[in-house]
């Protein structure tokens, strides 16, 4: 995989994560977010709605979101663009959710900004603006936000808006992940495996892409695997690494372990079987390279 694919990865790998998305932590986060302005009922509001969207309710998640947004409340708001972004509880409407985001985003609401810095960056429901992006993560990072820390370097390092410039990627990625940003780390390490604002260092690489792989970054674990099979020549961390990344459907790792499995590669004895049936995953996700790999090779036991 060359290093403008790898960042491919990395930049569809940031774009999930910064969409503002509701997982258990981003949950906890909002039901227990400060907010001395608002009422007890309109809290109330966002964690039953937090409560029905856990258990798949999403209709009655989009009642209480729609009901606290009325009342001009930044996290109704903020959930119920979650609602039109995801088409969950209402018809997806992108332009619908970029503007309850930027109303949200108008009262301070951090996350608000960040997710909206992101609709920018990839003109999700506004036209992609990358000054527009960098403006809206900039004052999510004034709050504190650690996936405005990671896209502002992601900024900086691919010239989105602003110059490009590596040492600034590196001063932003480094600050979210002293905040435990997994995403950052990642970043981090491609920075150092590639000399970009940093002297290269295979070993400081594959020290942040390990810690990113620990939040079971799938990209992560396909950049550990990478540096442990070509430049350590450690087959067992290789083949360990890579395995985890296809456990997470990475479509690359699921190649790779397709193809350890034919040629027996990596420490692994020859079974086409399990061959063709990584090959089947890798072709299901995408991958060119198994669809070509499943036409020309033939995977009965007597072969």
């Amino acid at each position: 995989m060359t290093y403008m694919l790898k960042y491919l990865v990395i930049v569809l790998s940031i774009k999930t994560v910064c969409l503002a998305k509701l997982d258990d932590t981003l949950i906890h986060r909002q039901i227990h977010f400060p907010d001395t302005t608002a009422t007890s009922f309109l809290r109330s509001q966002i964690e039953d709605g937090l409560c029905y969207w856990k258990v798949g309710d999403y209709n009655q998640a989009e009642r209480c979101f729609r009901l606290a947004a009325d009342h001009k409340y930044s996290w109704g708001q903020y959930n119920l663009a979650l609602c039109y972004f995801h088409g969950k509880g209402v018809a997806k409407d992108l332009v619908k959710a970029a503007s309850l985001m930027r109303l949200a985003s108008s009262q301070g609401n951090q996350e608000a900004q960040s997710a909206l810095g992101s609709m920018y960056c990839y003109g999700l429901g506004v036209e992609k603006n990358y000054e527009e992006a960098l403006k809206w993560y900039q004052l999510a990072a004034k709050a504190g936000n650690t996936t405005a820390y990671t896209y502002i370097g992601y900024l900086y390092e691919f010239g989105l808006g602003v110059p490009q410039n590596y040492y600034m990627a590196y001063e932003w990625y480094q600050k979210a992940a002293d905040k435990g940003s997994g995403d950052a780390m990642q970043c981090l390490g491609g920075l150092y495996e590639n000399g970009k604002g940093v002297e290269k260092n295979i070993n400081e690489a594959l020290k942040w892409y390990r810690a990113a792989a620990e939040q079971s970054l799938p990209e992560a674990c396909y950049r550990a695997f990478r540096i442990y099979y070509y430049d350590l020549l450690d087959t067992v961390n290789s083949y360990n690494y890579l395995a985890r990344a296809a456990a997470q459907n990475h479509v690359a790792a699921l190649y790779e372990l397709a193809e350890a499995y034919y040629l027996g590669l990596l420490g692994r004895s020859i079974d086409k079987q399990k061959a063709f049936q990584y090959y089947q995953k890798a072709a299901n996700s995408g991958s060119s390279l198994a669809h070509m790999a499943l036409k020309n090779r033939t995977f009965s036991s007597s072969n």
